[in-house]
């Protein structure tokens, strides 16, 4: 099952080539998040809440304000963690106040909503460094990233816009706490946040049978980096080891991406797609490699124009396809075919 989304409506696309429209919002709304589970669509609407779809196209419930999910915000982001549960976060467009919630269906099918945190800290030009690093500071929530480390834990990272340090959700405790050193820490390395660069795409290295290691690759403003994890326990004094990064600076010209995207491949590969007219690349690691240095193929350093990288993915019978919309109810779809893999590295 596909699901495609426009500004304000959702498509199934259950055979290749055919799209039903089995969702549609009001005019002025929008859809902020659209995330499959294996059972359900979580199609996420800032002025309504989080609707819940099932295979057919029909609604399941709807978190909102009468279950408790605050609504009326900037954005809504949803990870899925299971069938029938995700967690959401929110902004609040009015004073950027943000919080972050569970949702699930109870054993009836009715929606449940349970508060994990709430930023309500109004954010000043006063002790702006100390604010960067409070979970309860006010700002923008941008991007999710659901953390696995195997027997450490699973955590939800939530990315916070104007360079706050990201929140860390222990998703067995639901404790929240910030990731990594403080920012303006000279010689620390922090992969969620830097002086002349930003990430806001992760992908966390597998070993052997999936198994779950330290490595992450992280995309942003100037290309991808691999980064290692120290085994701390995530939070303010977790360390990080930048291992290998493959930038607009070096050799292959990946150009100025401004934000990139990391898409896993069938072949255990990752694309590095860059939108803002960059350039894409393949990705590959061998973890028998002692440096674990990794791979780098430029797939289209020419830039593909007129497209954003988060309007890039993986799709059922089509491989990799970006789409655009065009107008207000049309929207443009590419395939996007890879070059085949060469053994070409990055850097000098």
């Amino acid at each position: 099952l596909n699901i495609w989304v426009g500004r304000n409506a959702i498509f199934y696309e259950r055979q290749l080539g055919e799209l039903e429209q089995v969702m549609q919002l009001p005019r002025n709304h929008r859809v902020t998040a659209a995330r499959w589970d294996g059972r359900y669509a979580w199609i996420a609407d800032p002025y309504e809440g989080v609707h819940l779809l099932d295979a057919a196209g029909d609604l399941v419930a709807t978190f909102n304000k009468e279950t408790g999910l605050p609504v009326g915000t900037w954005t809504i982001l949803v990870q899925p963690l299971g069938q029938g549960r995700a967690i959401a976060a929110g902004t609040n467009s009015r004073d950027q106040r943000s919080w972050i919630t569970e949702l699930w269906l109870d054993e009836q099918g009715r929606p449940c909503v349970k508060l994990i945190h709430a930023a309500i800290k109004k954010s000043g030009w006063e002790n702006r460094r100390e604010q960067k690093s409070d979970p309860e500071a006010t700002c923008r929530y941008a991007w999710l990233w659901l953390w696995d480390r195997g027997k450490a834990g699973r955590y939800l990272i939530v990315g916070r816009e104007s360079a706050y340090l990201p929140l860390a959700v222990d998703l067995d405790t639901h404790k929240v706490t910030t990731v990594g050193p403080p920012p303006m820490s000279r010689g620390v390395v922090n992969p969620f946040w830097g002086w002349d660069q930003r990430w806001y795409s992760f992908h966390a290295v597998t070993g052997a049978n999936d198994e779950p290691t330290n490595l992450f690759l992280a995309a942003g403003t100037y290309g991808v980096a691999l980064y290692e994890a120290g085994d701390q326990t995530v939070g303010p004094s977790m360390t990080f080891k930048k291992i290998d990064q493959w930038s607009s600076r070096d050799s292959l010209d990946m150009g100025n991406v401004e934000d990139g995207r990391l898409i896993p491949q069938p072949d255990g590969s990752v694309i590095f797609a860059g939108s803002g007219g960059g350039g894409w690349g393949r990705i590959r690691i061998d973890l028998a490699d002692s440096e674990r240095r990794f791979t780098g193929q430029s797939l289209f350093p020419a830039r593909l124009r007129g497209f954003s990288s988060s309007s890039v993915a993986p799709a059922t019978g089509h491989g990799n396809v970006i789409w655009n919309m065009t107008g207000r109810y049309e929207m443009k779809v590419m395939r996007v075919k890879l070059p085949a893999p060469t053994d070409k590295t990055h850097g000098p």
